[in-house]
């Protein structure tokens, strides 16, 4: 066996290696992306996109080089207003190249060329009420443990692209924030 190569992580892009061996050491990061939804209180079905209606969710930095991988470990949703009456339920859609933008609260519907970017869905059914104020002075959190779901990006991309779908029949408020997180490791 020979020496062993040992990189810090001012270099997280170098392998260590025992004698022929790569070793690769993961770097744990935090991807976020943050919208608005519009200024409405139409009802949500099942399957209805959660959207700005002009973008996509993007998490920056998924992989530390083109094409590279990672882990999602675990992943929160901060729903920042507070419904009483029907708590909101939510899947989060991930792809590796950009999908066309959906509508807000419309039915969703992926093409068969970007199913075949899809990385999976990340639900967020079990919710814990962090502020009980009435509406956008409340909040509600959500978190996904346990994830454990493997991506590669892109040959040319580092990212990670996404569109959240209602899983109820959820009665939003008006201009109502949501703020993602996924909590992973990065491998290359």
């Amino acid at each position: 066996m020979s020496d062993a190569t040992l990189y810090t992580t001012s270099n997280p892009t170098a392998l260590s290696t025992i004698g022929d061996k790569p070793l690769i050491t993961p770097i744990r990061a935090v991807l976020t992306a943050t919208f608005w939804r519009p200024n409405n209180t139409t009802t949500y079905a099942a399957n209805d996109i959660v959207s700005d209606s002009a973008s996509q969710l993007i998490f920056n930095n998924a992989a530390i080089q083109n094409g590279g991988s990672g882990i999602i470990r675990q992943a929160s949703l901060i729903d920042n207003a507070y419904v009483a009456a029907l708590l909101g339920a939510f899947e989060l859609a991930l792809f590796t190249a950009a999908v066309a933008i959906q509508t807000d609260n419309g039915l969703a519907a992926f093409t068969d060329a970007e199913m075949l970017t899809w990385v999976g869905n990340i639900s967020f059914g079990n919710s814990f009420i962090t502020n009980t104020g009435t509406g956008a002075a409340g909040s509600v959190g959500f978190l996904a443990k346990n994830v454990d779901l493997e991506y590669v990006c892109a040959s040319a991309d580092t990212r990670l692209f996404g569109l959240l779908m209602a899983r109820n029949a959820y009665v939003p408020v008006g201009q109502e924030r949501f703020d993602l997180s996924l909590f992973v490791q990065r491998f290359s």
